[in-house]
């Protein structure tokens, strides 16, 4: 999702939507942030990036409270 969405961004409640929603909101959140987490390791790993972080964070434009993810360039 990450990737045909790029360069734009993706929110957090839509990466959400992928898990199983039997699970509580901040189980959800909890399990998105890890999965992110590793998702971003193994990519600075696998492209040997110098950089902190491929993914780049933000506040929706539109809705402060809902954060916003994408890949970086």
């Amino acid at each position: 999702m990450l990737l045909k969405a790029s360069p734009d961004c993706v929110s957090f409640p839509s990466l959400m939507a992928l898990y199983n929603q039997d699970l509580s909101y901040d189980s959800l959140k909890k399990k998105l942030r890890s999965t992110l987490d590793s998702l971003d390791q193994k990519l600075l790993a696998f492209f040997k990036f110098k950089r902190v972080s491929c993914l780049e964070e933000r506040k929706c434009i539109e809705d402060a409270r809902v954060k916003e993810i994408r890949l970086m360039p």
